[in-house]
């Protein structure tokens, strides 16, 4: 939890989990779990490591994905059975130069989010305002005003 180089060995330890689901011939069974893990792990030691160490793991993390990008199936199967935001996350790494270009792509995303999260409480309020001028409105709040 050091947040130190040795966050590096996470990446190849996850490799070695993939491998060993291989050699029991599990990998299939679970390989939509494996592949969630990866990224959520992955993700969190990059979002945890000191700044000093993140520009070598993500250059870590990127050869990674590389390689599951170089393997035709693989990476179609990966994509395929990857979520957004990790779909986009995973494609954000293999666009990216530099750690901090990814990291410019994940404010612009948070970004985004935060705008439509936005736009939806408007529309909540919006709503709620227009519920609570028919409750006001309606015969039966009328009706029972003198019992309030």
């Amino acid at each position: 939890m050091n947040g130190d180089e040795r966050y590096l060995n996470s990446i190849k330890i996850y490799n070695l989990v993939w491998d060993v689901f291989k050699e029991f011939n599990l990998f299939e069974k679970y390989k939509k779990i494996l592949y969630k893990k990866k990224m959520s792990i992955y993700l969190f030691r990059y979002n945890n490591i000191k700044k000093e160490y993140k520009e070598l793991f993500f250059n870590e993390m990127k050869k990674d994905f590389m390689k599951i990008f170089n393997n035709t199936q693989l990476y179609h199967d990966f994509i395929n059975n990857i979520k957004n935001p990790f779909k986009q996350i995973f494609l954000e790494v293999l666009i990216s130069e530099t750690h901090e270009e990814f990291d410019y792509m994940e404010l612009k995303r948070e970004n985004i989010n935060l705008k439509n999260n936005l736009k939806k409480l408007n529309s909540e309020k919006i709503h709620s305002t227009k519920i609570r001028q028919d409750i006001l409105t309606s015969n039966s709040w009328k009706l029972t005003k003198f019992l309030r």
